[in-house]
């Protein structure tokens, strides 16, 4: 007797591939939707930073959360961030000695050289922004204006090396946060911030004598973890070849 031969379906694989696909890109998406969240960075070492300690002033207040209508620390969205404003002290931000005091007067940076920040962000991070609270003493030319970033990974340490990656302008006379973006931004777990200039003869302004900042904070674009998303592939891959085979048995 002739055996009919069955007809199985040869479609399945397409539609399969194509599953898996869309699972991956979902997956990579969520993990980028996630990502969007908040570095706290450590203060690990500074230069010519001329701190005015008499007032309170202190590199950790940059990344502490005193003053801030809400606390902003690691895991916090950056979209929440945002909303936070600074309405802090002098305790509660840095700020370096005045001109004045020590009998020079004039612009901060024709007296001394500009401020340098090293931070620690714990581990490599594929930064997105770079989010500045600006010093909190409005109408005065003390405030932070021209910054600079440079970038270092885990594996280099802080030998920081080559020109600036990335600059940016902070707006006085504001309590917002202000963000900066990176674009795709670099892979890094050191940065060094360098503070060029402040508002010292600035129409409106007063001062100038000495330079402050308020708050520093980083975010995080997506890492997709390489690891995870393989194991999840490899999953879908081996319960597609379970599938077919007992749809061949059946």
């Amino acid at each position: 007797m002739l055996n009919n031969p069955v007809h199985r379906p040869t479609g399945l694989r397409v539609p399969l591939a194509a599953g898996i696909a869309a699972l991956y890109v979902v997956a990579l998406g969520a993990s980028e939707a996630r990502a969007q969240q908040i570095v706290n960075p450590s203060f690990v070492s500074g230069s010519n930073l001329n701190t005015d300690v008499s007032l309170g002033f202190a590199p950790a207040n940059l990344v502490n959360s005193a003053g801030l209508s809400t606390p902003v620390e690691t895991g916090t969205s950056l979209a929440a961030a945002q909303t936070v404003t600074f309405g802090g002290g002098l305790s509660q931000e840095w700020g370096t000695i005045s001109t004045n005091a020590s009998g020079i007067g004039g612009d901060y940076f024709q007296a001394y050289p500009a401020p340098v920040f090293v931070w620690d962000l714990g581990q490599d991070y594929l930064i997105s922004d770079v989010v500045l609270w600006q010093y909190n003493a409005p109408s005065n030319g003390n405030q932070a204006r021209d910054f600079s970033l440079r970038f270092s990974s885990d594996a280099l340490g802080t030998a920081f090396t080559g020109t600036s990656a990335f600059t940016g302008t902070l707006a006085a006379n504001t309590d917002v946060a202000q963000l900066f973006s990176l674009g795709d931004g670099p892979v890094a777990r050191y940065v060094e911030m360098t503070l060029g200039s402040n508002y010292f003869g600035q129409s409106g302004m007063v001062g100038g004598d000495r330079v402050g900042l308020g708050k520093v904070r980083f975010a995080s674009a997506a890492v997709p973890e390489p690891g995870s998303i393989c194991l999840s592939v490899v999953g879908l891959v081996a319960g597609a070849g379970a599938l077919r085979r007992r749809r061949r048995q059946g």
